[in-house]
């Protein structure tokens, strides 16, 4: 029976992507335990991720249309390449909406995890965080530690946890990450520095710590079950 389930896997999702999930040494049952381990950890991590995204553009925006007076502040500060993001959103947002102008609330959805974390990167320095002795960093993240406070050390976590995220939300290999468990952490620590409140009751719903110290050996005993592996 292990053996029709492993080639009907095979089949199913490809041996060069399943051959990813077999540690060292393990068995065809060990690869498929692990690829989907793998699944189970993406979706305990979803939510939080989800909010994670959600947090940073939305208080980013807020605290720009407050400002600059505008909640279309867009061009007006966009480097090239993010300018072209926000061309390409918006000619997306009019063909969706039949030629209708897009509202800002429409726009900022549309635009991409990568778009709002290269906000915090270094060619937005001068222009958007140094002002007013770093008063947008206090605005959009009112929660943040005073040590470290600075551009560099935000858009770093923000960046390596974007980075997780495409990983996660495109079905790729995430269970083998050594920092995995710290990098959740850091994720909540993150929402939290936008908002304690939507923080908490992230961690309401988020059940990754209990997938990730007992999910593998649930999901391990339920296929050997299945499989009468003994």
């Amino acid at each position: 029976m292990a053996t029709s389930y492993i080639a009907d896997l095979r089949r199913a999702v490809s041996s060069s992507r399943l051959d990813r999930y077999r540690p060292v040494g393990g068995s065809d049952p060990d690869m498929a335990v692990d690829y989907f381990w793998n699944i189970a950890l993406s979706e305990a991590l979803y939510g939080g991720l989800a909010v994670l995204e959600v947090t940073l553009r939305s208080s980013i925006h807020a605290a720009l249309t407050n400002r600059e007076g505008t909640d279309m502040w867009f061009r007006a500060l966009l480097e090239p390449r993010q300018l072209r993001e926000y061309a390409s959103a918006m000619l997306t947002l009019r063909e969706r909406h039949k030629g209708r102008q897009p509202t800002s609330g429409q726009l900022v959805a549309e635009l991409t995890f990568g778009f709002w974390t290269t906000l915090r990167s270094q060619p937005y320095h001068q222009t958007l965080w140094a002002p007013n002795h770093m008063s947008l960093v206090k605005d959009v993240f009112p929660n943040l530690p005073p040590v470290p406070n600075n551009r560099h050390y935000v858009h770093q976590r923000y960046n390596e946890l974007r980075k997780l995220r495409n990983r996660g939300f495109h079905h790729e290999r995430i269970w083998d990450r050594p920092r995995l468990a710290i990098e959740h952490r850091e994720m909540i620590e993150a929402i939290a520095w936008v908002s304690p409140a939507v923080r908490d009751n992230v961690i309401l719903i988020d059940h990754f710590p209990d997938t990730y110290q007992h999910g593998r050996s649930t999901i391990e005993a339920n296929l050997k079950a299945n499989l009468r592996i003994p």
